[in-house]
């Protein structure tokens, strides 16, 4: 009774203020660029306006900033609770991220698709009950976390990047302390653990060792409409709650992704993409590859695949497969969501045994700034839990974006 009310309550504060979310590693990848303009999107058909005169105060003000000196922002919160059956020890735990994201354009050109500046984006992610997600995965037995958000407590500056694009848009370059994760390797359908499916195995890909954010250059080309070309280098052994960033080691991690963009006749539009990457760490090393494929099959229905493997040098799954469907506008409403996968986790130990799940989400755009999601997952075979054949993971997640 006393969890219950500790959840209730924690809920309830996140949804009456946002500006002041908990005290704050994996964590969902994010381009502050993508951030900033989806809060700069006024959603459609929300449950309630209750929040509409201060969410229209709010963008007249960042409209009237960016109008006036190229500067824009916006600030999310994350609420995330989910429990666990099985009788595993915790079975739950709640996880709260807090971030501010910002932009700077110094330099803008005419046509408004060239133009220079920074990215910033701070963080602060707490647990508001005693455990913590990484416990709860622990105790799952899983090779990969019930959300994208599995940390432990942290503040810090996460992205601080000097941008470039040139060329009417088709060439850019980032610089600075960087996050590989919202550059390469996303999904339209299967790569936000803040908006779409919880699980990581459709929130990102488990089999691709990636470092944290820090020093590092990506460049960017789109030579032609349906051609895209990715290249990064950063720090291998990169801190990411070092603020801005730690001295660079000597150890580097590259990845490159081409990208096909396609419209399909009585489909709708489609990106392809191959992933490949090269970690280098002082004991060992990896090289692995992946697709990331997404298509509309409507304009209110969409297919996602998405594979990765490794040499198995780092990472602890090998390789991973995940594939499922996703709903846009479920019931006419625009901006909910909802969707339903299926996901097959090799490991890299022979000692463990692979794992499959399940996963289906449904998001509600319950006011202008604040969206409401559940989630359910079935987890068959957890690799590192033998004592246990299913486990059934739900969970509840709370989103403010202003």
């Amino acid at each position: 009774m006393g969890r219950s009310l500790l959840v209730t309550g924690a809920v309830v504060m996140v949804l009456s203020t946002a500006a002041f979310g908990q005290r704050s590693e994996s964590s969902p990848s994010q381009d502050p660029e993508e951030v900033v303009g989806a809060a700069n999107q006024t959603p459609q058909r929300p449950l309630s306006t209750i929040d509409r005169p201060f969410y229209n105060t709010l963008q007249q003000t960042k409209k009237e900033l960016n109008d006036k000196y190229g500067f824009s922002f916006a600030i999310e919160d994350t609420l995330i609770y989910q429990a666990a059956s099985g009788g595993i020890e915790p079975n739950d735990a709640m996880v709260n991220t807090l971030g501010l994201y910002a932009t700077l354009k110094i330099f803008r050109s005419a046509n408004g698709k060239d133009f220079a500046g920074l990215g910033f984006q701070f963080e602060t992610r707490g647990d508001p009950l005693s455990g913590h997600f990484t416990d709860m995965r622990d105790s799952l037995g899983t090779l990969w976390s019930p959300n994208d958000s599995t940390s432990g407590d942290y503040t810090k500056i996460n992205q601080l990047w000097w941008g470039q694009r040139f060329a009417e848009g088709r060439l850019g370059v980032q610089i600075g302390k960087i996050d590989p994760g919202s550059i390469v390797n996303a999904n339209r359908f299967a790569g936000s653990g803040n908006t779409q499916f919880f699980g990581q195995p459709f929130a990102t890909n488990p089999a691709r060792s990636f470092p944290d954010n820090g020093l590092g250059i990506q460049l960017r080309a789109e030579p032609i409409d349906w051609l895209y070309l990715h290249f990064l280098m950063s720090d291998s052994d990169a801190v990411s709650t070092y603020s801005p960033f730690k001295t660079i080691d000597g150890h580097w991690f590259y990845a490159g992704e081409v990208g096909l963009k396609s419209k399909f006749e009585g489909l709708g539009a489609g990106i392809y993409r191959l992933m490949v990457y090269h970690r280098d760490l002082e004991d060992q090393n990896e090289y692995g590859w992946a697709l990331s494929f997404d298509q509309n099959l409507t304009d209110n229905y969409g297919a996602f695949v998405r594979y990765g493997q490794n040499d198995g040098g780092i990472s602890s799954v090998k390789r991973i497969l995940s594939a499922g469907v996703s709903c846009l506008a479920p019931f006419g409403r625009t901006n909910d969501q909802t969707g339903v996968g299926l996901s097959y986790t090799h490991p890299t130990s022979s000692d463990l045994r692979d794992e499959y799940s399940a996963d289906v989400f449904y998001r509600l755009q319950l006011t202008e700034g604040v969206q409401l999601s559940a989630d359910a997952q079935l987890i068959k075979d957890p690799s590192a839990n033998r004592n246990q054949d299913y486990e059934a993971v739900f969970g509840l997640r709370v989103r403010l974006l202003y």
